[in-house]
């Protein structure tokens, strides 16, 4: 009686077993279906990432001068300053270059926004995987092109990162999703240490034929 009890509680055990190999399966499967959808999903993102950081990119060109006007007025009427003599014009044209410089920076906002987009749709895509992606750190509030344009950057690593993960699932999860009966195939190194051929037959030694390429077939 307990030897038919403790079959019982190893039957019970190996079928819990079995339920969760044949879950576990199951979402391998999923994760497989998925991998190439989610892939080209991530690689979809890469354009529109890269449109916004060349324009951050033509913005911080365009606005370097405008920059360099600013700081050089501000220098010239710190030293009006520190001279004693009168600053007012100086500081006048410290505000207009500062004002050159906001009114450029206006467009660089928009262009912020249009990242900021792009990687909430990217951290989307990422988020509905079936496996876990690192998710890229979100755009700085910073008005400077030159800082949007590393925040850009940064997106397509995230991008160029999550890309290989995607695609290697399928290579990674295909064969494990199989189990082989244990007639399968021999490996590729036992075959070509021990090749068959039709004039060898297993189970029985014998003579080498000419057609048989090993000394001796088992």
């Amino acid at each position: 009686m307990l030897e038919l009890a403790d079959e019982l509680v190893a039957a019970r055990l190996v079928l819990h077993r079995l339920t969760a190999l044949e879950a576990e399966i199951a979402h391998d499967r999923e994760i497989v279906a998925r991998a190439p959808e989610l892939a080209a999903s991530i690689s979809e993102r890469r354009a529109g990432i890269e449109e916004v950081a060349r324009d951050l990119e033509a913005q911080w060109v365009d606005q370097g001068p405008l920059v360099s006007l600013w700081q050089r007025a501000v220098e010239l009427a710190e030293l009006a300053e520190g001279s004693g003599a009168d600053s007012a014009e100086h500081r006048a044209d410290v505000d207009q270059a500062r004002l050159r410089v906001e009114t450029a920076r206006l467009v660089t906002r928009d262009t912020l926004d249009r990242l900021c987009s792009q990687r909430e749709v990217l951290v989307d895509v990422l988020l509905a995987a079936p496996f876990d992606l690192p998710t890229p750190a979100p755009v700085r509030d910073d008005g400077r092109p030159e800082a949007g344009r590393r925040d850009a950057l940064a997106l397509l690593e995230a991008v160029d990162a999550a890309r290989p993960r995607s695609s290697s699932v399928r290579r990674a999860s295909g064969p494990s999703l199989v189990t082989r009966p244990s007639s399968s195939p021999a490996s590729p190194a036992s075959s070509a240490s021990f090749p068959r051929s039709s004039s060898c037959r297993p189970r029985r030694r014998r003579r080498p034929r000419s057609g048989c390429s090993a000394p001796v077939c088992a």
